[in-house]
């Protein structure tokens, strides 16, 4: 009796057979051209008068993520949303999804089929087309290599570089709300969740699991050519702020008490012992934009964010002190902000 191929584990396919299931999950007719999944290279023309943004991110098991905190279906969802934040971080429109995949053969292959589900999920949502990818065996963990491209038009793009002294600082939506999700994930997992309401704890999770790539307000931003520097806050602020800053040599000042906590977020801090300035300007993973904006050009930004229906907060001033940042306080004193985000290499 041939086994089922929703059933049993990768070994049991095959490298070829898992490519056709692959091809079942994502839709045949959003491929950009006949010559997709299954050949040797996908075939896409490329636009007049655009730029490519070509983004390549990897994610690996116990780094990225862990299959004891998040569904398969999250993972995939996820893997998508955060390169597609480097699009939406540089004003562009995303356009095509390449993944790679390691995976140990004894992986069920109904998590592979959630994982891809997922992915096609959050594709289909901002109108990305999946265009191919590759399958090898992992001795071990699972990674994960995406590639994204998309298109911007041309000289438009945001980049880091651009920041001036007297630049505002500005930020999109909330910030600490995926360290949060992170920390309620991990007291579950110790079977210690404490007591927060359902609803909270649901609202920071899924801050944590299916972010939300900024991608209207970075399309926006280039449009109008409003911003002057742009990045998507995927290290956390201290982190994130410090990039721009080294790449524009310049330096900032930060003012504490204006950024942005969503009352979930802060009810958490009440509960836990967890610092608010620790989680707000180290954790990372909010992916919302941090960028700067010439004076001049401020009465414009609100003109055009107002129909987003997004929180847009100013957080601080761009100043001369080359790649030096500092935090004001609610008593106006100023202290040093310590880079202290995450470091792949330095944990």
């Amino acid at each position: 009796m041939t086994r089922s191929p929703s059933r049993g584990t990768i070994s049991n396919l095959g490298e070829f057979e898992i490519i056709r299931l692959i091809q079942r999950s994502i839709s045949q007719s959003s491929l950009p051209s006949p010559h997709g999944i299954g050949d040797d290279a996908a075939l896409i023309k490329p636009h007049v008068n655009h730029e490519w943004l070509v983004s390549k991110d990897l994610l690996v098991e116990g780094i990225h993520f862990d299959t004891r905190l998040s569904s398969f279906l999250d993972i995939g969802y996820k893997a998508a949303a955060v390169n597609l934040s480097d699009i939406a971080a540089m004003g562009g429109t995303p356009l095509y999804l390449l993944l790679g995949l390691a995976i140990p053969s004894s992986t069920p292959t109904v998590n592979i089929r959630s994982l891809y589900r997922g992915l096609n999920a959050f594709c289909k949502k901002f109108g990305v087309k999946v265009i191919g990818g590759d399958t090898c065996a992992s001795r071990t963990d699972i990674c994960l290599s995406i590639t994204i491209i998309g298109k911007i038009k041309a000289r438009h793009a945001l980049c880091r570089d651009g920041a001036k002294a007297g630049d505002r600082i500005y930020v999109s939506g909330t910030l600490g709300d995926s360290g949060a999700g992170l920390r309620l994930l991990q007291k579950k997992k110790n079977r210690n969740p404490g007591q927060l309401p359902q609803s909270v704890v649901r609202f920071l999770i899924m801050r944590h699991q299916r972010p939300t790539p900024r991608v209207e307000l970075g399309q926006l931003l280039s449009k109008h050519q409003i911003a002057s520097s742009a990045i998507d806050l995927s290290d956390g602020l201290s982190g994130d702020l410090h990039h721009i800053c080294q790449a524009s040599q310049v330096g900032a000042s930060i003012d504490t008490p204006e950024l942005p906590i969503s009352r979930q977020c802060t009810s958490y801090m009440k509960y836990s012992r967890d610092s608010l300035m620790e989680l707000v300007l180290n954790s990372g993973e909010d992916y919302e934009l941090l960028f700067t904006v010439p004076p001049q050009k401020q009465l414009q930004l609100q003109k055009f964010t107002k129909s987003l229906g997004l929180q847009i907060t100013p957080i601080g001033i761009i100043q001369h002190h080359k790649q030096k940042i500092y935090s004001k306080l609610a008593d106006g004193s100023c202290i040093p902000m310590n880079r202290k985000s995450f470091d792949h290499f330095h944990q």
